[in-house]
């Protein structure tokens, strides 16, 4: 079995076109993880861009792992030495591993690496012969606290700005405590064993450093794609986005260097398709000349959900043409009142005229987000959203263009204007997704969020340090297995759920 998985991992290896330099010899050895697969992991460009600050910028020789494939599981949890992808070296033998967590539901999937290695799952049980565990990634930006009784020290504020600090600390090479303690100082860092997270100095720093691939794969998500950062942060400030509130001001990287970028890039390997990575990507002031370089390059394009009150003749023409004829917008809900009310300011006529524009320049695929559990939807404004789509149909005039509707369900996050509201209950949630399948017209692609697996997300979300001891013992992400442990425990998961009232001090600030 340990062998089949280290061919597969070569392989892997292998077949990956790196753009990133490896720092061989570094003093220090690290492991940067993804609580995923690697076919995930590698989509995520936040994960590449701290593989290259490890081995480019700080000279740390820094491999990288991932959850193992299905087939792989109970054998690494039996042998506790799951290892790394490059030098298939056990990770307990690194001296740091560094988790990126992108997502609440890979929490419990950090939790389950730990139990592939002989390393103590706890950070209190750790010794000076353990490997420092540290996490960064979204997540921590968030709330980390389910996950803080496993992980030394969590880097809340961006790679660049924290890792060169932190690093600095661990070629000291002190004791396990005397870091942790020097760790604790630093701005954006958490050592929960020492503090409590409103005690981080959270200091939100836009440095115009943006980032791209560190490899090439067709193993994934976005495969063979250059996923390439043209913005941080977003400029409209929608009150349930995590994005426009959690990460900072917004900063946009400009045409000139984001072209520069892929010039010294084209230098080293073939690029036939590039993804450009941002929130509300077409808000950028020179979004035209950047297309404007990949179309004279002829060079593909991957769009993320573009805004609807930012579609022009050029982006539509560039869509058609360059982008796989595939539009997708996110108007969030039917109802205009409620739209406006969560920050998202696009009128019902922007949005028509702007599907009606789109199919008129020959969109062949149009895909909508939509949220429902939103705060004061009523089933009839779920109802809304088929006639909404039945009215866009019509703009198709006739043409064999495709729409598809994804539906999430609305999830109140920490550090968001939205934060203390009431996450919709199970039952409620799934007779709207009944409404919604029934008033959908035939032919529209309709997908969705499992309320089970949000309830989870939700539950999560906003959770404390009383969750470990349901993590620890159940690395799947059931509803039904957590909420029977939870019942045992005589943990409510509920309270994660309601909502918070104005008066109750909200545990992640100060």
């Amino acid at each position: 079995m340990k062998w089949n998985w280290i061919l597969e991992a070569k392989k892997q290896v292998s077949e990956e076109k790196r753009i990133s330099k490896f720092a061989n010899g570094g003093s220090l050895s690290g492991v940067l993880v993804y609580p995923d697969t690697y076919f995930t992991g590698m989509s995520n460009l936040g994960f590449h861009a701290v593989y290259k600050i490890f081995n480019e910028e700080l000279g740390i020789s820094c491999e990288r792992a991932f959850y193992p494939d299905k087939k792989y599981v109970e054998f690494f949890r039996n042998e506790k030495n799951l290892r790394s992808l490059e030098s298939q070296k056990i990770l307990q033998e690194f001296d740091f591993i560094a988790f990126s967590i992108s997502f609440e539901m890979n929490i419990p999937l950090v939790v389950d690496i730990l139990k592939m290695t002989s390393i103590p799952l706890y950070s209190s049980d750790r010794t000076d012969s353990d490997p420092l565990i540290l996490l960064g990634g979204a997540v921590s930006y968030i709330n980390p606290e389910p996950i803080a009784l496993f992980v030394d020290a969590i880097l809340i504020g961006r790679g660049e700005d924290v890792l060169p600090k932190v690093s600095e600390i661990l070629n000291k090479r002190l004791s396990r405590n005397d870091t942790l303690v020097e760790l604790s100082k630093l701005e954006n860092v958490y050592v929960p064993s020492l503090m409590k997270l409103s005690d981080v100095n959270r200091v939100n720093i836009s440095t115009s450093r943006f980032f791209s691939s560190s490899f090439l794969t067709s193993n994934t998500e976005f495969a063979n794609t250059l996923l390439v950062e043209i913005m941080r942060g977003c400029p409209f400030m929608c009150k349930f986005c995590t994005v426009s509130n959690c990460f900072g001001k917004c900063i946009f990287n400009h045409a000139s260097d984001f072209i520069h970028n892929i010039e010294l890039i084209r230098k080293e390997i073939d690029i036939n398709k590039v993804g450009l990575i941002g929130g509300s990507i077409n808000a950028h002031p020179e979004f035209n000349e950047i297309l404007e370089y990949l179309r004279k390059n002829k060079i593909k394009v991957g769009f993320s959900s573009l805004r609807a009150d930012r579609l022009n003749d050029e982006i539509l023409d560039f869509i058609k043409n360059e982008g796989g004829g595939i539009l997708t917008l996110a108007p969030e809900t039917a109802n205009e009142k409620i739209r406006f009310s969560i920050g998202k300011k696009i009128t019902d006529e922007l949005f028509f005229s702007s599907v009606e524009k789109a199919f008129l320049n020959s969109v062949s695929h149009l895909r909508l987000y939509f949220m429902i559990g939103l705060p004061n939807e009523t089933e009839d404004d779920v109802r809304e959203i088929g006639n909404m789509i039945s009215k866009l149909r019509k703009f198709k005039n006739g043409s064999k263009a495709r729409i598809s509707v994804s539906v999430s369900q609305f999830i109140p996050k920490p550090f968001t204007p939205l934060e203390r509201e009431r996450q919709e209950d199970l039952n409620s949630i799934k007779k709207k997704f009944s409404i919604l399948k029934s008033v959908m017209p035939s032919g529209v692609k309709l997908s969705g969020e499992a309320p089970n697996s949000a309830m989870l997300q939700g539950i999560l979300s906003r959770g404390d340090r009383n969750l470990s001891k349901i993590i620890a013992e159940i690395p799947e992400m059931s509803l039904g297995k957590w909420q029977k442990k939870a019942e045992s425990l005589e943990i409510d998961l509920n309270h994660y759920l309601r909502k918070i009232p104005d008066d109750e001090k909200l545990f992640w600030k100060s």
